[in-house]
Protein backbone atom coordinates (compact mmCIF):
# COMPACT_ATOMS: atom_id res chain seq x y z
CA UNK A 1 0.00 0.00 0.00
CA UNK A 2 1.25 3.46 -0.86
CA UNK A 3 0.82 6.39 1.54
CA UNK A 4 0.59 10.04 0.64
CA UNK A 5 2.45 12.21 3.14
CA UNK A 6 1.75 15.94 3.35
CA UNK A 7 3.84 18.57 5.13
CA UNK A 8 2.59 22.06 5.90
CA UNK A 9 4.95 24.58 7.51
CA UNK A 10 5.70 28.20 6.62
CA UNK A 11 9.42 27.39 6.72
CA UNK A 12 10.65 25.68 3.53
CA UNK A 13 13.70 24.49 5.47
CA UNK A 14 11.52 22.62 7.97
CA UNK A 15 9.38 21.21 5.15
CA UNK A 16 12.49 19.87 3.42
CA UNK A 17 13.87 18.46 6.67
CA UNK A 18 10.67 16.56 7.50
CA UNK A 19 10.35 15.32 3.93
CA UNK A 20 13.90 13.97 3.94
CA UNK A 21 13.44 12.27 7.33
CA UNK A 22 10.23 10.60 6.17
CA UNK A 23 11.73 9.51 2.85
CA UNK A 24 14.77 8.04 4.60
CA UNK A 25 12.63 6.06 7.05
CA UNK A 26 10.24 4.91 4.30
CA UNK A 27 13.19 3.64 2.25
CA UNK A 28 14.63 1.89 5.28
CA UNK A 29 11.31 0.18 6.09
CA UNK A 30 10.40 -0.51 2.45
CA UNK A 31 7.26 1.66 2.62
CA UNK A 32 5.94 3.25 -0.57
CA UNK A 33 5.18 6.95 -0.22
CA UNK A 34 4.51 10.13 -2.15
CA UNK A 35 5.23 13.49 -0.51
CA UNK A 36 3.87 17.00 -1.01
CA UNK A 37 4.63 20.20 0.89
CA UNK A 38 2.78 23.48 1.44
CA UNK A 39 3.90 26.71 3.11
CA UNK A 40 0.44 27.98 4.11
CA UNK A 41 -2.85 26.59 5.35
CA UNK A 42 -4.70 28.35 2.54
CA UNK A 43 -2.70 26.67 -0.23
CA UNK A 44 -3.11 23.30 1.48
CA UNK A 45 -6.89 23.61 1.78
CA UNK A 46 -7.15 24.85 -1.80
CA UNK A 47 -5.60 21.59 -2.98
CA UNK A 48 -7.79 19.56 -0.61
CA UNK A 49 -10.89 21.27 -2.01
CA UNK A 50 -9.63 20.35 -5.49
CA UNK A 51 -9.75 16.68 -4.39
CA UNK A 52 -6.09 16.22 -3.48
CA UNK A 53 -5.76 14.08 -0.37
CA UNK A 54 -3.07 12.79 1.96
CA UNK A 55 -3.00 9.86 4.37
CA UNK A 56 -0.53 11.46 6.80
CA UNK A 57 -0.18 15.20 7.46
CA UNK A 58 2.65 16.91 9.36
CA UNK A 59 0.98 20.21 10.24
CA UNK A 60 2.57 23.30 11.81
CA UNK A 61 0.24 25.00 14.29
CA UNK A 62 1.76 28.49 14.02
CA UNK A 63 1.13 29.16 10.34
CA UNK A 64 1.15 32.85 9.39
CA UNK A 65 -2.52 33.62 8.67
CA UNK A 66 -4.56 30.43 9.00
CA UNK A 67 -3.47 28.30 11.94
CA UNK A 68 -2.82 24.58 11.75
CA UNK A 69 -5.70 23.98 14.18
CA UNK A 70 -8.07 25.78 11.79
CA UNK A 71 -6.79 23.61 8.94
CA UNK A 72 -7.35 20.44 10.99
CA UNK A 73 -10.86 21.54 12.01
CA UNK A 74 -11.71 22.02 8.33
CA UNK A 75 -10.39 18.54 7.51
CA UNK A 76 -12.41 16.92 10.29
CA UNK A 77 -15.65 18.91 10.14
CA UNK A 78 -16.01 20.20 6.58
CA UNK A 79 -14.30 17.37 4.70
CA UNK A 80 -15.57 14.78 7.20
CA UNK A 81 -12.18 13.09 7.05
CA UNK A 82 -11.33 11.24 10.25
CA UNK A 83 -8.93 8.79 8.60
CA UNK A 84 -6.15 11.27 7.91
CA UNK A 85 -3.37 10.91 10.49
CA UNK A 86 -2.51 14.44 11.64
CA UNK A 87 0.83 15.07 13.35
CA UNK A 88 1.09 18.58 14.76
CA UNK A 89 4.40 20.40 14.97
CA UNK A 90 4.92 23.51 17.09
CA UNK A 91 7.39 25.63 18.98
CA UNK A 92 5.01 25.82 21.96
CA UNK A 93 3.48 23.27 24.32
CA UNK A 94 0.30 25.14 25.37
CA UNK A 95 -2.23 23.73 22.90
CA UNK A 96 -3.54 20.64 24.69
CA UNK A 97 -7.28 21.36 24.78
CA UNK A 98 -7.80 22.74 21.23
CA UNK A 99 -5.85 19.80 19.79
CA UNK A 100 -8.07 17.14 21.36
CA UNK A 101 -11.04 18.21 19.25
CA UNK A 102 -9.17 17.50 16.00
CA UNK A 103 -7.97 14.04 17.09
CA UNK A 104 -4.29 14.32 16.20
CA UNK A 105 -1.98 11.31 16.18
CA UNK A 106 0.97 13.11 17.75
CA UNK A 107 2.40 16.49 18.79
CA UNK A 108 6.04 17.23 18.03
CA UNK A 109 7.88 20.15 19.64
CA UNK A 110 10.44 22.19 17.69
CA UNK A 111 13.34 21.87 17.25
CA UNK A 112 12.43 18.64 15.52
CA UNK A 113 14.52 15.49 15.65
CA UNK A 114 14.83 12.85 12.96
CA UNK A 115 14.03 10.17 15.54
CA UNK A 116 10.71 11.75 16.60
CA UNK A 117 9.62 12.40 13.01
CA UNK A 118 10.39 8.80 12.02
CA UNK A 119 8.61 7.45 15.11
CA UNK A 120 5.43 9.43 14.36
CA UNK A 121 5.54 8.46 10.67
CA UNK A 122 5.85 4.74 11.44
CA UNK A 123 3.02 4.89 13.97
CA UNK A 124 0.77 6.56 11.38
CA UNK A 125 1.61 3.85 8.83
CA UNK A 126 0.92 1.17 11.42
CA UNK A 127 -2.50 2.58 12.27
CA UNK A 128 -3.40 3.02 8.61
CA UNK A 129 -2.21 -0.51 7.87
CA UNK A 130 -4.42 -1.98 10.58
CA UNK A 131 -7.45 -0.70 8.74
CA UNK A 132 -6.42 -2.37 5.51
CA UNK A 133 -8.71 -5.09 4.19
CA UNK A 134 -8.27 -6.89 0.90
CA UNK A 135 -10.76 -7.49 -1.88
CA UNK A 136 -10.00 -10.72 -3.73
CA UNK A 137 -10.97 -11.51 -7.32
CA UNK A 138 -9.80 -13.80 -10.11
CA UNK A 139 -8.48 -13.05 -13.57
CA UNK A 140 -8.11 -16.27 -15.50
CA UNK A 141 -6.28 -18.62 -13.14
CA UNK A 142 -4.74 -15.81 -11.12
CA UNK A 143 -6.03 -14.73 -7.72
CA UNK A 144 -5.65 -10.96 -7.31
CA UNK A 145 -5.98 -8.85 -4.16
CA UNK A 146 -6.35 -5.10 -3.77
CA UNK A 147 -6.69 -2.94 -0.68
CA UNK A 148 -10.33 -2.02 -0.07
CA UNK A 149 -9.05 1.25 1.33
CA UNK A 150 -7.78 2.18 -2.16
CA UNK A 151 -11.09 1.48 -3.95
CA UNK A 152 -13.22 4.47 -4.96
CA UNK A 153 -16.04 2.39 -6.43
CA UNK A 154 -17.04 -0.68 -8.45
CA UNK A 155 -18.65 -0.23 -11.84
CA UNK A 156 -20.33 -2.98 -13.88
CA UNK A 157 -20.41 -2.91 -17.68
CA UNK A 158 -22.20 -6.03 -18.79
CA UNK A 159 -20.29 -8.95 -17.27
CA UNK A 160 -17.17 -6.85 -16.70
CA UNK A 161 -16.59 -5.39 -13.23
CA UNK A 162 -14.29 -2.39 -13.08
CA UNK A 163 -12.58 -1.46 -9.81
CA UNK A 164 -11.87 2.27 -9.88
CA UNK A 165 -8.89 2.83 -7.56
CA UNK A 166 -6.58 5.57 -6.39
CA UNK A 167 -3.87 4.35 -8.76
CA UNK A 168 -5.86 3.11 -11.76
CA UNK A 169 -8.51 0.65 -12.89
CA UNK A 170 -8.70 -3.14 -12.49
CA UNK A 171 -11.11 -5.42 -14.36
CA UNK A 172 -12.54 -8.89 -13.91
CA UNK A 173 -15.64 -10.87 -14.87
CA UNK A 174 -18.44 -11.15 -12.33
CA UNK A 175 -21.80 -9.96 -11.02
CA UNK A 176 -22.04 -6.72 -9.08
CA UNK A 177 -24.50 -8.16 -6.52
CA UNK A 178 -22.05 -10.96 -5.75
CA UNK A 179 -19.34 -8.36 -5.22
CA UNK A 180 -21.62 -6.35 -2.91
CA UNK A 181 -22.28 -9.38 -0.71
CA UNK A 182 -18.54 -9.72 -0.08
CA UNK A 183 -17.93 -6.10 0.95
CA UNK A 184 -17.97 -4.47 4.40
CA UNK A 185 -20.70 -2.05 5.43
CA UNK A 186 -18.66 0.99 4.37
CA UNK A 187 -19.54 0.22 0.71
CA UNK A 188 -22.92 1.45 -0.55
CA UNK A 189 -24.85 0.22 -3.56
CA UNK A 190 -26.27 3.34 -5.20
CA UNK A 191 -27.21 1.99 -8.63
CA UNK A 192 -27.43 -1.39 -10.37
CA UNK A 193 -24.07 -0.44 -11.92
CA UNK A 194 -22.29 1.23 -8.97
CA UNK A 195 -21.01 0.36 -5.50
CA UNK A 196 -19.16 3.20 -3.79
CA UNK A 197 -16.71 3.34 -0.90
CA UNK A 198 -18.25 5.77 1.61
CA UNK A 199 -14.75 6.88 2.63
CA UNK A 200 -14.45 8.78 -0.66
CA UNK A 201 -17.86 10.47 -0.69
CA UNK A 202 -17.17 14.21 -0.79
CA UNK A 203 -20.66 15.62 -1.34
CA UNK A 204 -24.13 14.06 -1.31
CA UNK A 205 -27.37 15.16 -2.95
CA UNK A 206 -30.67 13.33 -3.35
CA UNK A 207 -29.90 11.89 -6.79
CA UNK A 208 -26.09 11.92 -6.99
CA UNK A 209 -22.85 11.82 -5.06
CA UNK A 210 -19.54 13.51 -5.73
CA UNK A 211 -16.39 11.58 -4.84
CA UNK A 212 -13.16 13.04 -3.53
CA UNK A 213 -11.54 12.42 -6.92
CA UNK A 214 -14.11 14.73 -8.56
CA UNK A 215 -16.26 12.07 -10.22
CA UNK A 216 -20.05 12.39 -9.92
CA UNK A 217 -22.16 9.22 -9.84
CA UNK A 218 -25.94 8.93 -10.15
CA UNK A 219 -28.02 7.42 -7.36
CA UNK A 220 -30.84 5.51 -9.00
CA UNK A 221 -34.40 5.98 -7.76
CA UNK A 222 -34.44 2.45 -6.33
CA UNK A 223 -31.59 3.20 -3.91
CA UNK A 224 -32.22 6.84 -2.94
CA UNK A 225 -34.15 6.31 0.30
CA UNK A 226 -31.89 3.48 1.46
CA UNK A 227 -28.82 5.56 0.65
CA UNK A 228 -30.12 8.53 2.62
CA UNK A 229 -30.93 6.35 5.63
CA UNK A 230 -27.50 4.69 5.62
CA UNK A 231 -25.66 7.99 5.38
CA UNK A 232 -27.72 9.36 8.25
CA UNK A 233 -27.27 6.26 10.44
CA UNK A 234 -23.51 6.19 9.86
CA UNK A 235 -23.06 9.90 10.54
CA UNK A 236 -21.96 10.72 6.97
CA UNK A 237 -24.60 13.44 6.55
Amino acid sequence: MMYRVGICDDSPIICSYIEQCVMDKAREENIQIETEAWESGESLLKDFQNKYYVDILFLDIELLSMSGIEVAEFVRRQMNDYDMQIIYISGKESYAFPLIKTQPLDFLIKPLSEEKIAEAFLLACKLLGRKEEKFEYTVGRDICRVSMDDIYYFNSIGRIIQIKMRDGVKEFYGQLKDVYNRLPGSFYMIHQSYIVNSKYIYRYSYDSIELKNGEVLTISRTYRNAMRQRLFQNGDM
